[in-house]
């Protein structure tokens, strides 16, 4: 059995799991059921633009990555699955956060933001090195 994080693309497969995840984080604040599908548009690529952290065959976090014209990218949308509670939750987080630093930067982006109003995620992501841009909506910008 391996007990390593290991980050990979979404598929269209995940999106099932993901949904659940997010109506159960979003309980009745989740404003576009649409999105949840995949073919809907309002994910990057089809859907497949994000990234999952797994460990043995679980999926622990997940997040989207949109590539724009210029050199800053977005990363998005991220979610966890609540039913996983073991002690390197947080760790995992961290990890695809910073996997997906690393790919916007190999892709040649020099900045990369979010926007979260969880208080959580705001601080997670100060942890790790992004600034916050003094908005409203707790714009955080790393420059990469």
């Amino acid at each position: 059995m391996n007990n390593e994080l290991r980050v990979r693309q979404i598929t269209k497969k995940d999106f099932k799991q993901l949904a659940e995840w997010w109506r159960w984080w979003f309980k009745n604040d989740l404003q576009y059921e649409d999105m949840l599908n995949p073919n809907s548009g309002f994910f990057p690529a089809d859907g497949e633009g994000g990234y999952i952290v797994e460990k043995n065959n679980e999926n622990i976090a997940a997040g989207f990555l949109w590539l724009t014209n210029s050199k800053q990218a977005f990363f998005g949308y991220m979610v966890s699955n609540y039913k996983y509670r073991q002690e390197d939750r947080q760790y995992a987080m961290d990890v695809l956060i910073t996997t997906v630093e690393k790919i916007a930067k190999e892709l040649g982006y020099n900045y990369i933001f979010t926007i979260t109003r969880n208080m959580y995620m705001q601080n997670k992501h100060k942890k790790l090195g992004w600034l916050p841009a003094k908005a409203l909506s707790m714009e955080l910008i790393k420059k990469l």
